[in-house]
């Protein structure tokens, strides 16, 4: 257990502040005949001098460029660690530290102690505040008492099924209706329903060129958009989490060639513009074929094109995402993820998740489907 844990933390100045021991050594304690199993606790510490050490420490402003990233080696320890205004500058008074301890200890327990522990350290001008949750904690025993949901099986069942219902209408498309009755006569409704799960018939779909419009400069934009956003997502949770030299990332925000893709919401901008084209097209379109168009059509269309598969999402959030891994930050994070769907979920079906609750907002990328969805309804008028 002792060896689990973080023993000599490395890299702070340097924003390594994720100082993780080692998860699974921690959880492999196992020795149920004597009652002994490991707890893993991740416990968050905020370090800073005490007043009458380093004063300017906290004076906003001391230091004359809290842009830059260049320290000079003579300034105190302090120096670096203080909280700038520079948003791609990590903290480094925050740090996370592992501990090992055994399961039957409680997590208020912990905390007490361990803050107890740390006082002892003012004497030397050196103030440490710890913070510990049971969502920062994961042992064995949590892991088997924790069973899932209703839910998690009615979403389990319900992907395979769906999954089983591609195979078999891809596979009569391919090796039936495609050769022995597409030609002889239209398909009906049985067969229309049925091919919607094709892959075959989805993919011939969209590569099928479209005579009646001229798109294809929306298209390119839309895809090369597409790319830069799923790409920009990746690095925003790379970043995100647990980073070992994070230095490296401040230096990349400084680059020229990497300024558009680590600032995403730029990007995601060009899907607001082309959402508007597109949703002006097809209503002059629509005045243009009956000379009006319903409101509630619209908004209803718009609605039901989008919910089910967005409160699948949902779903699979709260009740599916918990179960699907571990590891040191994981009920940090897909715990917290969790937890805000399992609360929220009702301000997303609404589609007004970025203004109730938006600190606890549920699957965060949503923010775009609800302004897209607020855009859409304002359109129209």
């Amino acid at each position: 257990m002792l060896e689990s844990s973080t023993l000599s933390p490395s890299g702070i100045l340097s924003g390594n502040s994720d100082q993780l021991g080692h998860f699974d050594s921690c959880l492999g304690v196992q020795l149920k005949s004597e009652g002994l199993v490991g707890q893993y606790c991740l416990a968050t510490l905020h370090l800073s001098p005490t007043p009458r050490a380093y004063p300017t420490y906290f004076l906003e402003g001391h230091r004359s460029d809290p842009l830059s990233l260049h320290y000079p080696p003579n300034l105190s320890f302090w120096d670096k660690l203080k909280v700038t205004k520079d948003p791609s500058k990590k903290v480094r008074g925050v740090v996370r530290w592992a501990l090992c301890l055994p399961a039957s200890c409680r997590v208020v327990d912990i905390h007490s102690t361990l803050q107890r522990t740390l006082q002892t350290l003012r004497p030397a001008e050196l103030e440490i505040r710890a913070e510990l949750t049971s969502r920062a904690c994961t042992s064995t025993v949590d892991s088997e008492s924790q069973s899932p949901s209703a839910a998690y099986y009615f979403i389990k069942w319900l992907l395979i099924m769906s999954l089983a219902c591609v195979v078999l209408a891809s596979t009569y498309d391919m090796l039936v209706y495609r050769k022995h009755i597409q030609k002889n006569k239209p398909p009906g409704i049985g067969t229309q329903l049925m091919l919607c799960y094709s892959i075959y018939e989805n993919l011939s779909a969209l590569k099928r060129p479209d005579p009646s419009t001229d798109l294809a400069v929306i298209h390119g934009m839309r895809t090369y958009s597409m790319f830069l956003i799923i790409l920009g997502h990746r690095c925003l949770f790379s970043y995100g989490g647990p980073f070992h030299n994070p230095e490296f990332l401040e230096y990349r925000y400084r680059r020229f060639e990497d300024i558009l893709l680590l600032n995403g919401t730029l990007i995601v901008d060009t899907f607001f513009v082309l959402s508007g084209f597109l949703t002006c097209r097809m209503l002059f379109l629509e005045l243009k074929r009956k000379g009006n168009f319903r409101l509630i059509a619209i908004y209803l269309y718009r609605w039901l094109r989008i919910t089910p598969i967005y409160m699948l999402m949902v779903v699979c959030y709260a009740a599916v995402l918990p179960h699907l891994g571990s590891g040191p930050v994981w009920k940090l994070k897909a715990g917290l993820e969790a937890e805000r769907c399992s609360n929220n979920w009702w301000t997303n079906l609404l589609y007004i998740n970025n203004y109730i609750n938006e600190d606890q907002m549920c699957v965060f990328q949503s923010w775009y489907i609800s302004c897209d969805m607020h855009y859409s309804l304002v359109a129209p008028l």
